[in-house]
């Protein structure tokens, strides 16, 4: 308060000061004029107090201290008490106008500050969350690497009996599952942090539509529930998008759909939406005859874990969460529409634009390598202090021609890299001393080592921190858990004079990727084929999996073809072989 006063006092002291000189031949003339600019300045520098305060101070000047200034007595008319009133008024008027001003100046500068201790907050918060999930992730997927990796050699034993193999089986699917899960935990995560990069490229839409309702037609038949698709006449033939992602979306709201109706219809219906800044835009709306969803529960059903019926014993909870936040990566959005007892519909719009090319080609994965003939003895390095991970990674490397030497930790690995100059590194990242980031870059700071291929094994799956391993010099960053093709499918791109790529076989012949027939379906027996109908219809992926994992032992071409569409999700291949070979012969 002291501090508005004194500069109130002040300012109007400074003003009558004037007014002596060098304004003082203006006498009473004008009386209020020199006194204006005081409140202002009062006003301006200390507040609406600071304005009253001058404003009353200059009333008492003039009023009452008016021959040392002004020669005679100035409030003596009523044109006078006037001028004093609009002067009162204006000083007022300017007090609060400021006061208000400095006021809402402060108020901002406040809640600007609030925003960026906000923005700081959130953002460390990201980064909290990454570094957590990074960790979970990997403490979760090294455990999984060896769970997985020697479940699935176990599988492939000749010796096992089959109690055994099913056991290992089990073990397989128990932990293909857990990793399912983590994946869709970490889909999730990537997706909000704008980590999940996707894929566009030239798409036959009708295709996706086919195969995502072929895939589930027999599923509804089964159930006696009818399954159809109408695709409205116009919709380009070739649309640029994620065709993998376009299908994880449909086969969930497709199969959820399938889930919730008891009898009627499932509808998948395409049209153009209105175009949006020129982009052209694609309205799916998957419509059933089910049970409907309460209104209360139609927005939450989209949260992670939420299961509207969980004595259902159906998912995780995880699949429309999923959902979501692919269709917001895709650029869309994505609500639902229900009435109890009269069905539901999920509506889907997504920006399609039409594709320059008209076919996409599809990269085939080779299941395995095999040494050329004449190539002399490689010699490799694996880097990892789990022991379980180096004895995976071995079984794996485990191929006639191969020197295999082990390093504990980052120092020891660049040592033993200095001395035996091995042919490819496997490097793990976390082990103690220096890490495996670390060790990399002192390998590539040495002459010897700029050429070394290093492949870098990582628990994380985040674009950022893959980004990091190519940034320490690696020529291969590969995710936990691997399996022993992603493991020879490293030796044949970084050392393509050593092995080529072939798909297992007893004969050691190369075999094609090609779409199944009835004809390799026919290899397995009746009871396979049973169980793999069922796995397929129900999309029992980790079944799946397991079956084609069995398939290996004794019909690897037909496994590996399988391999290829499951990874693709498209099943409607598989069934529609199988559907052939149910009209043919066993």
């Amino acid at each position: 308060m002291a501090i508005p006063i004194a500069i109130a006092v002040g300012s109007v002291l400074v003003a009558a000061l004037l007014r002596l000189w060098p304004l003082g031949v203006l006498g009473e003339r004008t009386a209020w004029l020199t006194f204006y600019p005081a409140v202002m300045v009062a006003a301006l520098s200390g507040g609406w107090i600071s304005g009253l305060g001058a404003t009353a101070l200059s009333i008492a000047v003039v009023a009452w201290m008016p021959l040392p200034f002004f020669g005679a007595v100035v409030l003596r008319v009523s044109a006078d008490w006037i001028g004093a009133s609009v002067f009162l008024f204006n000083g007022l008027a300017v007090s609060l106008i400021t006061g208000a001003m400095r006021h809402s100046r402060a108020t901002l500068a406040r809640q600007n500050q609030a925003l960026a201790q906000a923005r700081d907050q959130a953002q460390a918060a990201d980064q909290a969350k990454s570094r957590f999930l990074a960790s979970v992730s990997h403490e979760l997927r090294t455990p999984l690497n060896a769970i997985l990796g020697f479940s699935d050699h176990l599988v492939r034993q000749p010796t096992l009996s089959e109690p055994q193999r099913e056991q290992a089986r089990i073990i397989h699917t128990s932990g293909t599952h857990l990793l399912a899960l983590i994946n869709d935990v970490l889909d999730i995560a990537r997706i909000e942090a704008g980590r999940q990069p996707l894929q566009l490229t030239p798409m036959s839409l009708a295709a996706v539509f086919d195969e995502s309702v072929t895939m589930l037609r027999l599923h509804a038949e089964g159930k006696g529930v009818g399954l159809r698709s109408v695709v409205a006449p116009g919709l380009p033939i070739f649309m640029l998008g994620d065709a993998l992602r376009m299908r994880q979306v449909l086969v969930n709201l497709l199969g959820n759909a399938l889930q919730a109706t008891p009898y009627g219809t499932v509808t998948l219906h395409a049209d153009e939406a209105p175009t949006v800044d020129g982009v052209r835009q694609v309205h799916l709306r998957i419509s059933d005859t089910g049970r409907g969803i309460p209104e209360a529960d139609l927005k939450r059903i989209f949260e992670p874990f939420v299961q509207l019926d969980p004595s259902a014993g159906h998912g995780s909870g995880l699949g429309l969460a999923v959902t979501r936040e692919i269709v917001g990566l895709l650029g869309g959005r994505i609500w639902a529409e229900s009435q109890l007892g009269i069905g539901s519909t999920f509506h889907v719009v997504l920006p399609m634009p039409i594709a320059e090319s008209t076919a996409e080609a599809v990269a085939q994965s080779p299941a395995g390598v095999r040494r050329r003939a004449g190539r002399g003895t490689i010699h490799l390095l694996i880097a990892d202090d789990v022991p379980d991970n180096v004895a995976l990674l071995r079984t794996m490397l485990d191929m006639p021609g191969h020197d295999i030497s082990v390093a504990v930790d980052g120092l020891e690995a660049v040592r033993l890299a200095r001395s035996m100059r091995p042919q490819v590194v496997f490097m793990d990242v976390r082990m103690p001393g220096i890490d495996g980031l670390e060790a990399v870059r002192r390998i590539r700071a040495e002459e010897w080592g700029r050429t070394m291929p290093i492949v870098v094994l990582t628990a994380s799956v985040f674009a950022e921190q893959l980004a990091a391993v190519r940034l320490a010099g690696a020529d291969e960053a590969l995710p936990k858990p691997y399996r022993v093709e992603d493991i020879h499918q490293c030796l044949c791109r970084l050392l393509p004079e050593d092995y080529e790529p072939v798909m297992h076989h007893d004969s050691g012949s190369t075999v094609a990727m090609s779409v199944i027939s009835p004809t390799d379906l026919r290899m397995l027996s009746v009871t396979e084929r049973a169980a793999l109908h069922q796995a397929v219809l129900v999309q029992d992926r980790e079944r799946i999996q397991a079956l084609i994992d069995s398939a290996r032992q004794h019909t690897p071409e037909l496994a590996a073809r399988l391999a290829n569409h499951a990874e693709r999700l498209e099943y409607s291949a598989i069934m529609r072989a199988l559907a052939s070979v149910q009209e043919g012969s066993p």
